[in-house]
């Protein structure tokens, strides 16, 4: 189910079809965001307690099954309704480039997890999000952090292609591959 206006997000899934544009309002849900052409949804992993609720929780790849964990609320960032900050329906944490031992979330392979909003003053950074271009440039179907200039990327498991439940999804240099392909 969709709540709110659809129009400018490629290949969001909603009730099961795909938009050719998404989020513009002040706050749409989709049910999921999918890595195209694979089954799999961006999923929010319970953690010790049963619930994706703790700061720093993992974000993977899982079948897609139409869970909470699955849910996310795009929110337009008011200064610049170009970005927006993402929120998981199961926990209302928002989706976070995880600051790494560099101080920043700016290195290929840093991870994607659950954060509370806005703590720590970096709101305007690790929790922003576009669709489709990368530091202006155009780009197929896929998110980029706005700290890192990064895509959100479905880490290549042993099998060579994101493919595996639990699947990491991390940032990493644009290449327009299919493990980038998020919708």
């Amino acid at each position: 189910m969709v709540t709110g206006s659809v129009a400018a997000v490629i290949g969001l899934t909603a009730a099961g079809g795909i938009f050719a544009a998404g989020p513009a309002s002040a706050a749409d849900r989709y049910d999921s965001i999918h890595l195209l052409n694979t089954g799999k949804c961006l999923d929010a992993e319970n953690d010790a307690r049963g619930n994706p609720w703790q700061n720093g929780d993992k974000v993977q790849l899982w079948d897609c099954n139409g869970s909470w964990q699955q849910g996310w609320t795009w929110h337009p960032w008011p200064p610049d309704p170009s970005l927006s900050y993402i929120t998981n329906d199961a926990s209302g944490k928002c989706l976070d480039a995880e600051f790494d031992a560099n101080g920043s979330p700016a290195d290929p392979g840093d991870k994607v997890q659950l954060w509370t909003c806005g703590s720590g003053g970096n709101f305007a950074f690790q929790q922003l999000w576009t669709w489709g271009h990368v530091n202006g440039a155009a780009k197929p179907p896929g998110m980029c952090n706005q700290e890192a200039y990064l895509s959100l990327d479905a880490e290549n498991d042993a099998n060579g292609h994101p493919s595996q439940n639990g699947d990491k999804v991390q940032l990493w240099w644009s290449t327009n591959g299919a493990n980038q392909q998020f919708g």
